[in-house]
């Protein structure tokens, strides 16, 4: 495995792509998807300059780069900026999904809605709430959350998030930016390989819309960081969205692992 990639390995069509860090795709999940990564992963480790890899680049990158999906990017995760002086206590509480990247764990999901409840022990733990269409099935996802570097001064609005067993060792869930009182921009990072990060994205909003008075300094945001064109809106405007708990309908409960 190598640490990173040098220019003078690199086939010159490859070479290009390899070198816009801003270059990012999109996969589709299940069999293809993971396929398609595994191919990706591996040209990035075992490239040099014997073979020209840019036909195989060029096919994968056809059909992945075209769905909305996990993003997937070449090169180690970014640093960005993220809120400090961060307010545990103000940030806990119940939040809408307003938009997001798509990801395995939510693959089609709407109505989702969060709830950041603190622990004795400092923790948060996480209870996610969607709803798969057609099926009118909600599920309820449970995981906890831990600062990632709870004794820096100032406080960072940085957290080691999991679902199921697994535990929170990986700083996956950046705030970027919030005012606590109506939308957090939630942006994630994990490493796929040496040379390949995958990206994730949340806004949440305190109400099922994003108020007009911070629209602006959202977009400024997406446009900083984001890919907007696999920005995913999650809906809350469907029917069965409306008075969850009062619904007829089976709430399932389940434990994932979540990068």
């Amino acid at each position: 495995m190598v640490s990173d990639i040098s220019s003078d390995t690199i086939a010159p069509g490859l070479q290009a792509f390899v070198l816009d860090y801003n270059s990012l795709i999109s996969y589709k999940h299940g069999v293809t998807g993971h396929f398609l990564l595994f191919v990706i992963c591996w040209l990035c480790n075992n490239i040099n300059g014997k073979m020209n890899w840019f036909p195989i680049a060029v096919v994968i990158l056809s059909l992945g780069s075209r769905s909305l999906g996990q993003i997937i990017a070449i090169g180690q995760c970014p640093e960005h900026p993220v809120v400090q002086n961060f307010d545990l206590q103000a940030y806990v509480g119940y939040w809408y999904e307003i938009s997001r990247y798509e990801r395995d764990t939510q693959r089609g999901a709407e109505c989702v809605q969060v709830n950041y409840t603190l622990n004795a022990d400092n923790s948060v733990r996480v209870e996610n709430r969607q709803l798969i269409p057609p099926s009118g099935e909600f599920d309820v996802i449970v995981g906890r959350s831990v600062l990632s570097f709870p004794d820096e001064n100032p406080l960072q609005g940085k957290f080691n998030l999991t679902f199921g067993a697994m535990p929170p060792i990986l700083s996956n869930y950046w705030v970027l930016d919030t005012d606590y009182t109506s939308f957090s921009f939630v942006w994630g990072c994990f490493p796929v390989s040496d040379t390949i990060r995958g990206e994730n994205f949340w806004l949440l909003s305190r109400t099922v819309e994003v108020p007009q008075a911070v629209q602006a300094r959202i977009d400024a945001l997406i446009d900083l960081y984001l890919v907007r064109e696999h920005i995913r809106t999650t809906s809350h405007d469907l029917h069965y969205c409306v008075n969850q708990d009062n619904l007829g309908t089976k709430l399932k409960k389940r434990n994932i692992n979540s990068l």
